[in-house]
């Protein structure tokens, strides 16, 4: 069983990962976890969207 990392919950945050920790940002376990809080959470997930305007 994974463990939920809820400091992780925007892009930015996964973004940020894939440069300080590329090997667990890949783990299969961590893309699944995006995803799901990308469905749960929908556009508002792509937090960096609201700085680009």
């Amino acid at each position: 069983m994974s463990h939920h990392d809820t400091s992780r919950v925007f892009f930015s945050s996964y973004r940020k990962l894939k440069h300080s920790n590329p090997d667990a940002y890949h783990k299969a376990s961590t893309v699944a976890e995006m995803v799901q809080a990308q469905r749960k959470l929908g556009r508002a997930f792509y937090d960096l969207m609201d700085d680009q305007q």
